[in-house]
Formats: C-alpha cells, structure tokens, sequence
C-alpha cells in the first residue's frame, strides 16, 4: 500500500509538473495578450488624446474668432448707437432752435430781444412768477408809449397869452386825428397859402 501510494503521488507530481509547465505557458501568453491589449489601450488613449487636442485647439480657435467677431459687431453696434446718439442731438437742438425761433416771432410786439430772450426762458423754467413780472412790465412800457404818443398829438392849449404858438408843415401833418389836422391847418393859414 505504501507502494501503491508512493505511485500515485509520483504519478500525481508528474501529472502536476506538466500542468504546472502548462500554466506557465498559459499565463504568459495571457500576459502577452494583455501586454498587447496594454499597448493597443494606449495607443488608443495616446489617439484619443491627440484627437482631443486637436478638438480642443479648433474649439478654441473658433471661440477666439467668434468673440472677435462678436467684439467687431458689438464695436459696430456702439458705433451705430454712438451715430444715432448725435443725430438725435442734432435733431433736439433743431427743434430747440426752431421753437425758440417760433417764440420769438411769437412775441414779436414785446420792445426788445433781451426781454423776448428772458420770457423765452421763464417758459422754458416754468417760472411763472418772470412770465408774469416780463409780462406786467410789458404793459406798463405799451400804456407809457402810448401816453407819450397821445400826448404829443394834442393840441397844446393857450394858457395866459391869448397868442396860439405856431407850428411847422411838418408837425402838423404829424397830427393823426384829422379834425385836429384840420383846425391847425386853419389857424396856421400863412404856411400853407390860403
């Protein structure tokens, strides 16, 4: 028995070794191939990676074209706008003065340019309180001029001498009332020939 156990382990090593001799053939040659599958793998990172450079670089250069594309759109915009700004100053300055002009033909019977000027601003202001003080003081010049006019266009009366003063051609073709006229063109006979 001890014979036959001997034998059976000699034959089981034996059997073993080449099992063993097989392994190792095995395994290398799973090594080999996962070696193999190793460098393919990274070959293909190594691909994957230049393929996502370059991916990466076109993405960038596109952006960087894009944005100055952009930049040169929105430059042209603020140009257009800068453009649209100044004509639209333009034009309000146009209407400014065209409305100032309208005023000042509006206002045309007030005596001066430097009163017309004031009223002008106070409407611009809305200060009421010059509207109505370039106003009044408007007035008071028109009821002067007109008691001046009225004034010199009246027979001046006879006071104390009994002699009426002698006027020229000229001051009495001055008179407008015509009865007027024609009373010193009456008492002043001698200029005229009669």
């Amino acid at each position: 028995m001890e014979d036959e156990k001997t034998t059976q382990v000699t034959e089981n090593s034996a059997a073993a070794e080449p099992k063993a001799e097989e392994t190792n053939n095995e395994l290398e040659a799973k090594l080999a191939e996962a070696e193999a599958r190793a460098a393919k793998a990274e070959a293909d990172v190594t691909r994957f990676k230049a393929s996502i450079d370059k991916l990466t670089k076109e993405a960038a250069e596109k952006k960087r074209e894009e944005r100055a594309k952009l930049s040169e759109d929105e430059r042209l915009a603020a140009e257009r706008e800068e453009e649209i700004a100044k004509l639209r100053e333009k034009a309000d300055a146009d209407a400014r003065e065209l409305n100032h002009l309208k005023a000042i033909s509006a206002y045309k019977e007030i005596s001066d340019l430097k009163t017309v000027e004031d009223l002008i601003e106070a409407i611009a202001n809305q200060d009421h309180a010059s509207i109505m003080q370039i106003i009044s003081d408007e007035c008071d010049k028109a009821v002067k001029t007109k008691e001046a006019e009225w004034k010199a266009s009246r027979p001046q009366g006879y006071v104390g001498s009994g002699s009426y003063p002698k006027k020229t051609k000229e001051e009495i073709f001055a008179i407008k009332d015509e009865e007027e006229m024609a009373r010193e063109i009456a008492r002043n006979k001698e200029l005229f020939d009669l």
